[in-house]
């Protein structure tokens, strides 16, 4: 194989080069390895296209960044992982493509770790071996056509040309045959742990029933975790912000707004440059991804990387309240119990509609803690939507404990007494000290039309 010198500038690919890169790239799209990420697809089919027109100064992490996940120009690739997240996907489904086999016999389409430019191999072939190989094809059936139109026999004795054919055309034979085994066994692992992954849970039903509509999608799902700055600036300046102010970055300008003095604004700006996280969230989240056995099933991002892209396509798991994880405000309209602003008491939870026995609001404490988990349909899309929003930390993990927990998920089918698990909306009730969850009960509780 011999690397096409694409990214010298003034070069470029003939059109016979071209079509043939086009083509590759089209049977790549359409894999099994790239079906089921749009995002990916998109991805690799723009920076493929982008090299094939010779246009690399496109192919940089900031103008990928704005082109293909709406941010701003000038935003800030430091803290902001999203193009070298989706980069180092299509590098995993790329090398995953080629080794079960996939492929012309042409070209293959690289992307080198470090750069955003592909790479296109080329099979250079030398023009005297298919004659090779038509000779090892004649020697076998016992005869070939003459130079001058009239066949001869081919004698069985020891014409060096010939023997190469046979050599070249038994070696080719041999490497497609161990090309097909390679591909027929990775196949069969990847059918494995696909089949692992779906009943990775055989005797928990109930959990069975809540996560097979995670695992067994031909969707993924994102797990997606809080961005503690974000509710830090909230806190500082004692209002709440939408999501949509959080995706054009609005707020941050907002507070400068208030603030009282310039070190104030470079204190705020400072806040709004830095990428927070949550460790008890991130343990979570693990937590999570080992239901997914298969390893293709889902993904882990922070809010801050996430895309309304990704929100048309995938399922999602949403952890941390609303001002922490302002995609939750997505089902806003759709829940009953919600946290309240900041500034207000932290973590109270408000019941729009109780009923009776229900409190109106529900007030945590340094012992006690509340956690509303809900398993909701992501409207007009096809895809659905678990939501663990904790008034704390270990309210938060106490939610976590619920859906995976059997005895805890069972013992929620029971109350609700259905066979079917719905979809649901549950306030949990936690006791704790700090750092761990000791007990959760079901305070209250609504169910929804059943998925189909």
């Amino acid at each position: 194989m011999g690397l096409l010198p694409n990214r010298e500038h003034g070069k470029s690919l003939d059109a016979e080069r071209s079509a043939v890169v086009r083509a590759e790239l089209n049977a790549i799209l359409k894999s099994s390895c790239f079906s089921g990420s749009k995002r990916c697809q998109d991805f690799l089919e723009f920076i493929v296209l982008q090299a094939l027109e010779g246009n690399y100064d496109y192919l940089t992490e900031r103008f990928l960044g704005a082109e293909l996940f709406g941010r701003p120009i000038n935003y800030e690739t430091g803290t902001d992982s999203i193009v070298r997240v989706r980069a180092n996907d299509v590098r995993r489904r790329l090398a995953q493509y080629y080794s079960e086999g996939h492929g012309s016999l042409q070209v293959t389409i690289d992307l080198v770790s470090g750069t955003y430019i592909p790479e296109f191999h080329w099979v250079e072939r030398k023009a005297a071996e298919p004659l090779l190989v038509d000779s090892a094809t004649a020697e076998l059936t016992g005869s070939h056509t003459a130079g001058h139109g009239g066949t001869i026999q081919t004698s069985h004795g020891t014409d060096p040309v010939a023997q190469r054919g046979l050599r070249r055309q038994w070696i080719f034979m041999g490497l497609l045959l161990a090309a097909v085994l390679g591909w027929s066994i990775s196949l069969w692992l990847r059918e494995r742990a696909l089949d692992r992954s779906i009943s990775t849970l055989p005797n928990t039903p109930s959990m069975r029933a809540l996560w097979s509509g995670f695992l067994d999608s031909s969707r993924e799902t994102d797990v997606v975790l809080s961005d503690a700055s974000f509710q830090l600036l909230q806190d500082i300046g004692k209002r709440p912000f939408t999501l949509d102010d959080y995706l054009n970055r609005s707020y941050i300008s907002r507070l400068q707004a208030q603030a009282s003095n310039p070190e104030m604004q470079s204190v705020l700006d400072l806040i709004a440059s830095k990428n927070f996280g949550n460790a008890s969230e991130f343990r979570l989240a693990q937590r999570i991804l080992t239901l997914d056995r298969s390893g293709s099933r889902m993904r882990i991002y922070n809010a801050r990387e996430y895309t309304p892209a990704l929100v048309t396509q995938d399922n999602m798991v949403l952890i941390g309240s609303q001002y922490t994880n302002p995609w939750q405000q997505l089902f806003a309209t759709q829940l009953n119990f919600i946290e309240g602003d900041p500034g207000a008491t932290p973590g109270i939870i408000t019941n729009k509609a109780p009923k009776a026995g229900e409190q109106k609001t529900y007030v945590p404490s340094d012992t006690t803690g509340y956690c509303v988990v809900a398993y909701l349909p992501n409207p007009d899309r096809n895809t659905k939507a678990l939501l663990i929003e904790g008034s704390s930390s270990e309210a938060t993990e106490a939610g976590g404990d619920f859906l995976l927990s059997e005895d805890k998920l069972g013992g929620f089918q029971k109350m609700v007494n259905t066979d079917n698990l719905p979809y649901f909306e549950v306030l949990l009730k936690t006791s704790q000290v700090r750092g761990t969850p000791i007990t959760a009960t079901v305070e209250a509780y609504r169910t929804y039309a059943a998925p189909h």
